[in-house]
């Protein structure tokens, strides 16, 4: 099939033509490999570089996601330490842990979440509001956190009925500007819940008796710390926390400057974003394409609430990519210039003697002997189309010999038919003679029969004469036909000259070649 899709191309074409398909394909055919091969291996480096930063972008974000959790609790470590508040927790008194909560809100402005409660559970004191007396729970951290008497960093949902609790304040921190789209097969609870970095510290007596518990979060919604953190870090990443598949903070932001708080993640992210492990991807954002790597978040179960992933926008490092395709394009315009110029020159140089030579075959088989190819040869060249032109000339030289000969062969003839005509005009003389002297006497009989013996010589060399013409006009017949092979052979030598072309003797014996 390549055969006759080659063959289709390269019929009927003109020696320019193929001469110009040959040299751009010499130039194109390996600039296009290397631009592919050069695309997959510095793909796969960038690709490799890419994941290896965005590797040590996402451990700085988990070390700056913790970093807080871990001031709250050595904060608060402290305090539980600390007599006066093992006191107040032991009489319930509400008013004097409200406004310690109120003096280490001042230390920690980034806590948003402030309760301190009894060894059931039960609130004694929060900060965002005066009701207390209820039971809080955070998905069974705080029974989970008294019973272990450990002081744990955790991440948590708050859900809508904490929210409410502690006042319309925190909930209207946790408002998601784009919050207007629904997910696909589930409840979108964008704006009901919040993720929150978590620290239930365990209050003991005197006797090591858990008797309450200090409960601190810092609300990761709407909060940029992480990701401004990471960007300090490494300029040119962007880190995102999601929850229900909702960036709820993020440092990402369009155009206009406008933060993507409350947009979806890609729909691609979504589907891998509850395998439960570490995963690369590439999406697109307001026409923007990043690649990210998104590992979940996990409360003290193990059981995966939201996500954190830190992203970067491809052209950072593409440019590389884009500088080499943009090189190679300018090699190869610059490489098809030179083709195009070297197929035009060559094209030039090869079909210019083979036209010239055409016209003078064209001309030999009009008649005209003359005709010779205006062409230096030495025997030393290995120019094919100079050793063709001297072919055609030796052959032309070697028809005008035959010519030659030929004319001067039938020069011969016309003479002896005119010698004959004049011997015919003799013998008619004579026989007129011989019966004017036969009538005149007989006696002259035997000088007659001497007349016609001499007559029957004549005529014997006139039969040899005949003989001789005859052979003449067969060697002369032998000769047109091998002047006839001499042109067929030329025909054939043009014909075929893109091919191998061999010139032998009677004995096959090689005595030319064009290649």
């Amino acid at each position: 099939m390549r055969k006759n899709l080659l063959y289709r191309i390269f019929d009927n074409r003109t020696t320019g033509f193929k001469l110009t398909v040959v040299f751009i394909s010499v130039i194109l055919i390996p600039m296009i490999l290397m631009a592919y091969l050069s695309y997959r291996v510095i793909d796969s480096r960038l690709t490799k570089e890419s994941h290896d930063k965005l590797n040590l972008g996402l451990k700085a974000a988990w070390d700056e996601y913790f970093v807080r959790g871990e001031q709250m609790r050595y904060g608060m470590l402290q305090a539980a330490s600390m007599d006066e508040i093992k006191r107040a927790v032991e009489r319930r008194d509400r008013t004097y842990l409200r406004n310690m909560m109120m003096r280490w809100k001042h230390m920690r402005p980034y806590v948003g979440l402030w309760a301190v409660v009894d060894e059931k559970g039960r609130v004694i004191a929060r900060l965002n509001s005066d009701y207390s007396g209820d039971m809080m729970d955070l998905n069974g951290l705080i029974k989970y956190a008294l019973a272990s008497g450990e002081a744990d960093i955790t991440t948590g949902i708050l859900s809508k009925d904490t929210l409410r609790t502690e006042g319309g304040e925190l909930q209207e921190m946790l408002r998601l500007p784009h919050a207007s789209r629904t997910l696909k097969g589930g409840v979108d609870k964008a704006g009901d819940e919040a993720i929150a970095l978590l620290v239930v510290t365990p209050i003991t007596n005197d006797s090591g008796k858990v008797t309450g518990a200090i409960v601190t979060g810092h609300i990761l919604n709407g909060d940029s710390f992480i990701a401004d953190a990471v960007a300090r870090r490494d300029p040119g990443l962007f880190t995102t926390i999601s929850v229900n598949g909702r960036r709820v903070a993020t440092n990402l932001v369009d155009k206009n400057g406008e933060n993507f708080k409350g947009t979806l993640l890609p729909d691609s992210v979504l589907a891998a974003v509850g395998s439960g492990d570490k995963t690369f991807h590439e999406w697109t954002l307001a026409g923007r394409s990043y690649i990210s790597v998104i590992e979940p978040i996990r409360d003290y179960r193990g059981l995966e609430i939201g996500a954190l992933d830190v992203a970067m926008p491809k052209d950072s490092l593409w440019a590389v990519q884009r500088e080499n395709e943009e090189v190679i394009l300018l090699i190869s315009a610059f490489g098809l210039s030179i083709s195009l110029v070297a197929a035009i020159l060559s094209t030039y140089k090869i079909t210019k003697p083979i036209k010239s030579l055409k016209e003078k075959i064209d001309a030999f088989a009009a008649g005209d002997r003359t005709v010779r190819v205006d062409v230096d040869y030495s025997p030393a060249t290995r120019d094919e189309i100079q050793s063709l032109s001297w072919a055609f000339n030796a052959m032309m030289d070697d028809v005008g010999r035959r010519e030659a000969d030929k004319e001067r062969y039938l020069s011969e003839i016309e003479n002896k038919n005119d010698e004959l005509e004049r011997l015919n005009d003799a013998i008619k003389k004579t026989n007129e003679e011989l019966e004017v002297a036969y009538e005149e006497t007989q006696s002259q009989t035997e000088e007659l029969h001497a007349i016609n013996e001499e007559l029957k010589l004549l005529n014997e060399d006139l039969d040899r004469k005949n003989i001789e013409l005859k052979k003449a006009n067969t060697t002369i017949t032998l000769e047109e036909q091998e002047a006839q092979k001499a042109r067929e052979k030329l025909r054939l030598i043009y014909d075929s000259i893109i091919d191998c072309v061999l010139l032998v003797d009677e004995d096959y014996s090689i005595l030319e070649a064009n290649k």
